[in-house]
């Protein structure tokens, strides 16, 4: 018999010992936590967690209702969740054959550095959606407005938010119903948010909206009041497996593969997928929020190789995206499009990052965020 199999037979009988025999779920710690109930002792991810399941992600917890809160939506690019090339093509000889986690990420280095660089009183929140366009990143905001972020980052990657028609059919009617409630006291959101949902519906997104007067119900579980010693274990051995698997480095060393870089385009050609801003104007729905709960938000592209360089292509960015998102009330920059990824060691394939390489899109980043004024240490 093997040492993991004994493992495991002694951990199942622990745990049938706790639960049968000491019964821990029903011994009530509620007593001993003034103020705090169940959903303390959830377990929350720091990655995204889906759109049916965002209540686990850790920008839910209790432990950050007092951070200031920094959001950053998007798409694969700034999920960043891969360490190396096979986040996206698995390489079955390795094991995991993905290797991927949170420890890679842009969120996860922009952390450490606004630790070490002293403003502690901020974290980041990774809400990227993997294969998300701007319905999406809409949605996830409804879903976070009453924690009332200070700050919100769009990142998008070369027109991806208007690919698919913004993504229209990745959301249920369900989900379009919340977000249409959630606006409905806001008028002049409101407007901009019909606007955009009819002009997703003239490109053929089949979708409907539940117009009834009821509450908004929030598509996540019930929280309790009872804190029991079962809460209290599971709470404890979670932030030991996290200590680990999110600050442990990632689970293998990034794989490197021979660079076969993505197409890229010119800003003009991008915007033939939304000529007439039609797409685009959804994102106005962010910036007004923000600045009524004096919050911030900036819109940014993410870095593309072989355009890193190009001022004409730079250029092209700022005056088809940044002149309209500026007039629109929000703040741009095209800094990130100037850094230089290195092939194969930062960028496996132009468009998505390695470790290394969301590494230094952390730092520069923070940089950016400094020279614009959107943190401080106070």
């Amino acid at each position: 018999m093997s040492f993991s199999l004994l493992e495991h037979i002694f951990a199942c009988f622990i745990a049938l010992v706790l639960i049968v025999c000491i019964q821990i779920q029903d011994v009530d710690l509620s007593f001993a936590f003034n103020n705090i109930n169940e959903k303390w002792f959830e377990s929350y991810t720091p990655h995204f967690s889906g759109l049916y399941n965002l209540f686990e992600h850790e920008i839910f917890s209790p432990e950050y209702q007092n951070t200031k809160k920094i959001v950053l939506l998007g798409a694969s690019a700034v999920d960043s969740y891969g360490c190396d090339s096979t986040w996206h093509k698995p390489d079955e000889t390795r094991n995991p054959s993905h290797n991927v986690s949170h420890y890679c990420t842009i969120t996860n280095h922009l952390n450490n550095i606004l630790n070490v660089k002293g403003y502690k009183n901020y974290h980041v929140f990774n809400l990227g959606v993997n294969g998300g366009k701007l319905s999406a990143s809409i949605y996830v905001y409804a879903r976070i407005l009453d924690l009332k972020p200070d700050l919100v980052i769009f990142a998008d990657t070369n027109g991806y938010y208007a690919l698919d028609r913004s993504g229209g059919l990745d959301l249920s009617n369900e989900q379009y119903t919340f977000i249409d409630k959630k606006l409905r006291n806001e008028p002049l959101v409101y407007k901009i948010w019909k606007n955009y949902f009819n002009h997703l519906k003239s490109k053929g997104v089949d979708r409907r909206i539940n117009t009834n007067n009821e509450p908004i119900e929030y598509p996540q579980e019930n929280q309790t009041a009872k804190v029991t010693l079962n809460n209290l274990i599971e709470w404890v051995l979670e932030k030991i497996k996290n200590i680990t698997v999110y600050h442990g480095g990632p689970p293998l060393p990034p794989k490197y593969i021979p660079f076969i870089p993505n197409g890229s385009k010119s800003a003009a050609v991008l915007l033939q997928n939304d000529s007439d801003y039609g797409f685009l104007q959804g994102i106005e729905i962010i910036p007004k929020l923000q600045q009524k709960n004096a919050g911030k938000f900036l819109f940014m592209f993410m870095p593309l190789f072989r355009n890193d360089d190009d001022p004409q292509f730079i250029e092209n960015f700022n005056k088809y995206f940044g002149e309209y998102i500026i007039n629109h009330g929000a703040l741009f920059s095209s800094d990130l499009l100037k850094v230089k990824l290195t092939p194969v060691t930062e960028t496996y394939d132009g468009t998505h990052q390695t470790y290394f390489g969301n590494k230094k899109i952390a730092f520069e980043l923070f940089e950016i965020l400094k020279k614009m004024n959107l943190i401080s240490k106070e």
